[in-house]
């Protein structure tokens, strides 16, 4: 519910995958979802996102990658939740194409897992990877761009 109007109704688990909106999905999950600005582009070889310097490969969000014509050439928000970022194994294919370069500012341990804060583009970053994965020398980090989700940035609607 927000101002007095209900978001979204479903159980928790439809609500943390499937959020209708970026206020739900800000407010379902710790630490919250990040939320990044981008621009879509579908080409014939799939759908990429641009984000500042990087260009990720997010052919694998479509079943269909027509469904991105709406929004061919379009400034939108991406959700990538904490947990969905990855820090090891950069080089497997399964990342290729799904790399963002970054610094870490600072790394916090919580016992099993650590939380890495980085800036990118402007927008205040976590990311939450197992203990023994975190570095603070950590120069490159991969979006599991399969549990990425996209929003219109003015209606702030889940596209897809």
């Amino acid at each position: 519910m927000k101002d007095g109007v209900i978001q979204q109704a479903d159980t928790p688990q439809n609500l943390y995958n499937f959020p209708c909106n970026m206020f739900v999905a800000g407010f379902i999950g710790s630490p919250q979802m990040n939320f990044l600005s981008a621009k879509l582009k579908k080409r014939d070889s799939g759908v990429f996102l641009q984000l500042a310097e990087n260009e990720l490969d997010i052919t694998d969000k479509f079943e269909d990658i027509n469904a991105a014509d709406a929004y061919d050439g379009q400034n939108i928000k991406v959700g990538v939740r904490p947990e969905d970022f990855v820090t090891k194994n950069l080089e497997s294919a399964q990342y290729k194409g799904k790399i963002l370069n970054v610094k870490i500012e600072v790394s916090e341990l919580m016992g099993n897992e650590t939380n890495l804060y980085f800036d990118y583009d402007g927008e205040k970053i976590i990311a939450s990877v197992p203990a023994e994965e975190a570095d603070d020398n950590i120069t490159e980090i991969a979006v599991k761009t399969d549990k990425i989700h996209l929003f219109d940035p003015n209606s702030t609607a889940r596209i897809i």
